[in-house]
């Protein structure tokens, strides 16, 4: 064992990006929404999900307190964690249709 501390990993990635908004999402691996945001252009996600600065970092700190790491997703639709999640949902769905 190496002692290492396992932390939980947030998955951020932009949830719609339309040309005015931009509404960005945070998982964790589970399936847990963790925190959100919209603003008014892309350039702002990095501090305003807290990977620049320390925005969000309460919300983080209060859900994980043995520690977290962000993750920007940049293709959730292709990214194996994202992916999974999304294909897990629609699965449910079609249980409870």
């Amino acid at each position: 064992m190496s002692g290492e501390k396992q932390v939980t990993t947030i998955y951020v990635f932009c949830n719609s990006c339309e040309p005015n908004w931009h509404s960005i999402a945070s998982v964790t691996a589970d399936g847990r929404g963790v925190a959100g945001h919209v603003c008014s252009h892309h350039g702002f996600v990095e501090h305003d999900m807290g990977f620049v600065g320390d925005w969000k970092h309460d919300t983080y700190n209060e859900m994980f307190p043995d520690g977290w790491a962000l993750e920007w997703v940049e293709d959730p639709r292709n990214h194996p964690v994202i992916k999974a999640l999304i294909e897990a949902c629609r699965a449910k769905k079609k249980e409870v249709a």
